[in-house]
Formats: structure tokens, sequence, C-alpha cells
């Protein structure tokens, strides 16, 4: 696997990229698979930042037809994304779309809903993986630059937690602001990257997330390409809502002359969850040294596989448990563990679980206790 080099910066441009700090030996992959374990790949996270405008970013990156040559999100698993979605839905239903595009649309769930509420809606997804059988929608399978021209004038063009999976954001912002005419509107969901990664989310920053996306930054990028943020609206400390409007001019004749203002005081969030979760699984494997149970790991995804990479003691983990029933059975990818449900633990006396979760520990807690008030919890 030939890994492509980064050579300048995803935000300003700038050739002035320094290295940070590198995460060893990573699975590629964030899922689950049925491949045998000897097929699975790792490369390092080198992790680099911008002297001009702070962004963190990755130095190397993994070709995208291997990064997602499986589409891991199969479904929508937990209150946190129903609430998600359905959030969003009320956000863009206020504009009464008459026809919508929805680009990297995955499982359908957000279209799907939106048509629940107003049938009427002409609507299109384009997206390389779709596993959505909702026969009110006409499907485009395939990247959105192969695919422009199938965009319908007068669309309204949403996208949900696609921007920080993209490897050139800016230019895919700019190929959608060429399509539309001004008026026509845009909705933008994406994760609250900062917020993550102070409760310790290692989904924020990973081989799918390569930079660190900051609202102030994206809107001075949207403003360079004549897109002007209309409404925004924060979801929790999850995500962040923005309507955007396509203008005849840009906003401000000056701002695309202004320096990208610099976020290197954010990086101390991303060294700090690191630290904080090396410490945590050397806590945890002492732990299991005191008493022997049987332990799970939570989450078939990357939250376990950071856990994991940092040299978790394997010797009493049965395995990995997921709300995702597509999952179960299968094996999440750079390890030996096998996905069952929770309710596997449900009859145990003796059971433990390790959850670092970020963002939705608190569901998963109560989930776990609620299953099986003897559960060991180790956060």
């Amino acid at each position: 696997m030939q890994l492509i080099k980064r050579a300048a910066c995803v935000i300003c441009d700038s050739p002035n990229l320094t290295e940070h700090r590198t995460l060893h030996s990573f699975p590629i992959y964030m899922g689950t698979t049925m491949s045998p374990s000897s097929n699975d790949e790792f490369a390092d996270q080198i992790w680099i930042t911008c002297a001009n405008c702070g962004c963190l970013q990755l130095a190397l990156l993994i070709p995208l037809d291997v990064l997602y040559s499986v589409n891991h999100s199969r479904e929508v698993v937990g209150s946190t994304w129903t609430r998600h979605h359905n959030s969003f839905k009320k956000f863009i239903m206020q504009s009464h779309p008459k026809k919508i595009c929805e680009i990297g649309a995955s499982h359908g769930y957000l279209a799907s809903e939106i048509l629940n509420e107003d049938p009427t809606i002409e609507y299109l997804i384009i997206e390389p993986a779709p596993t959505t059988t909702d026969a009110r929608i006409r499907i485009v399978s395939g990247l959105i630059e192969d695919n422009l021209d199938k965009i319908s004038k007068n669309s309204t063009i949403i996208h949900s937690h696609v921007l920080e999976h993209l490897y050139n954001p800016k230019q895919f912002l700019r190929q959608l602001s060429e399509v539309m005419v001004a008026g026509d509107e845009s909705f933008i969901s994406f994760p609250n990257l900062e917020a993550l990664l102070i409760v310790g989310g290692a989904n924020a920053l990973n081989f799918e997330h390569t930079y660190f996306l900051t609202l102030d930054q994206l809107k001075q990028i949207l403003e360079e390409i004549d897109l002007q943020i209309v409404e925004i609206e924060h979801f929790e400390n999850h995500s962040v809502f923005l309507k955007v409007a396509k203008v005849s001019k840009k906003v401000d004749a000056l701002s695309s002359q202004l320096k990208i203002s610099s976020i290197q005081h954010l990086i101390s969030h991303f060294d700090f969850m690191w630290d904080d979760l090396a410490s945590f699984v050397e806590r945890v494997s002492e732990n299991m040294k005191v008493t022997r149970k049987d332990t799970y790991l939570f989450g078939a995804h990357v939250f376990s596989q950071a856990i994991e990479s940092l040299g978790l003691d394997r010797s009493q983990i049965v395995g990995v448990l997921d709300n995702s029933l597509g999952k179960i059975g299968e094996r999440l990818y750079g390890t030996p563990y096998f996905v069952f449900p929770p309710e596997i633990i449900a009859s145990l006396t003796e059971v433990r679980v390790i959850l670092k979760a970020a963002q939705y520990q608190n569901e998963i807690r109560e989930q776990l206790l609620k299953i099986n008030p003897l559960v060991e919890i180790l956060e």
C-alpha cells in the first residue's frame, strides 16, 4: 500500500508543515471484518502542524479506495445519532426545500426521515457505497466530483459528517459552490472536534478524520468561495449545523486577503487526550492483574482500537460489545477480538467492560447497567 503524502496545509495551502506527534502501528480500517487477521494492515499516524494557521493534520494518508473499501456505517446506532439526525432534519426543514441533493448519505436514514415529513421533495443521494433501499430516493453510486452534473438546478445541497472525511475539503466546497446560483442554500453538519477531543474522543482525529476542522476556519473558507453562513446551531457537544447561502459576490471583498485564524492553541487538547488514554490503559491493565473476570471492550470501532494500540493487557479480554447488528460475529479490524451483542453479559455474575466512548459514554453506561447491574465498568 502506497501512502499519499500531504504536501501543503489542508486549510491554508501553506507548505510549512512540521511533525508534531506520531501514533505508531494503527489499524488502517475502523470497522469490522470477516477476513483473517493476517490480512490486517497498519500504519503510523504522523500528525503535523501548519506554521501559518496551526491546523493539526495527518502527513500520510491512506488511499481512499483502501480506506473506504467497506462501508462501516451501515445503520444508525445509538440514541445520540438518532437525536442528531432528527435535529438536523428539523434544521433543514425550516427552509421548506423542494429538491434535495444529499452527499455521502451512507445508510440514508436522514433522507428517509425528511421524506416521511414531506414526501413531495425530489430527493437525490450521491454516495460511493449506498446501503439505503428506500424507493422514494434517486441514488447515484459514486463520488461527488464525478457526478456534479447530476445535481439539478436550484437543489438544496446537504451533507452530514462528510467534510471531515475529505482529503481536499476546499476543492469539494468550491465545486459545490460552482453548481449553485445566488440564493441557493446548503446545509452542513460536521463534528465539534474540539469538544470531542476534550472528552477523550479517539473518534475525533484518525485515518478517516485527517485534519482539525474548526468553525472559525470553515467560515473563512466558505466566504472565499462565495458561500455565506446564514445560521448556526450547535447539537449538544457533538456537532455543528450550518445553513449556508450562495451569494453573487464575496461577502467581504477583503475577506480572501485575510490570514486564516490560527488554531495552534487548540492542539493541546489532542495531546492531553492521548496522554490521558495512555494513563487509562495503564490503570486498566493494573486493575485486571488484581482480579480475574471475563472482560469486554465496548465499541467495535476506533475507541477500542485506540486503547488496544496503547498496549492494553489482552490476557482477560473475551471480545468486543457493540450495538450494531451488522458487526455481530465479525472481528474488530486490527485486533483478535470478535464482536458480541451487549446482552451477552446479562447473566454473568463476574464480568467487566472497558468503556472509553467519549460523547457516548453516559448512554452506553446506562445501557450496560440496565442489562446487568452487577457489571464492573472500567472508565
